[in-house]
């Protein structure tokens, strides 16, 4: 079955990403009630992952052995640190939020460089989730 849905026959993104934006559903709405914990890890998700690919293909500066690049990883850092900064600074008024953005977007862009056959669609979003409510809980 997943073989007539993807390219490669290794990569299950495909399947993991409808997964991925049901738990988030359940954990936004029917756990936390906060629909940002839920939105940052899908937009991240969308945004980041999908451009970190485009802009990982047409700038290969250090392809590493997972058939990523340091321009991903880049776009990556870039694209989920600005989308954190703005749900830290507008939603949950973090004391630094542009600090602890960075932080966590560090953290969820090497969790995207080292995740492979498509499980990113899981980890990136559930990470984010996580990452965010510890920063609440301090």
């Amino acid at each position: 079955m997943i073989q007539a849905i993807e390219r490669d026959h290794y990569d299950i993104g495909t399947l993991t990403y409808p997964i991925s934006l049901g738990i988030m559903v359940l954990i936004s709405y029917q756990i936390f009630d906060d629909f940002y914990l839920g939105l940052s890890g899908m937009l991240i998700l969308g945004f980041g992952d999908g451009l970190a690919t485009l802009m990982g293909r047409a700038f290969p500066i250090k392809t590493f052995n997972n058939h990523k690049s340091l321009g991903g990883f880049l776009t990556m850092l870039f694209v989920s640190t600005l989308i954190l900064f703005l749900i830290y600074n507008y939603q949950y008024q973090l004391s630094i939020p542009f600090l602890k953005a960075c932080f966590v977007g560090l953290l969820i862009s090497l969790i995207e460089l080292k995740s492979k056959k498509g499980f990113d669609n899981l980890l990136i979003p559930l990470s984010v989730t996580l990452l965010t409510l510890l920063l609440l809980a301090l």
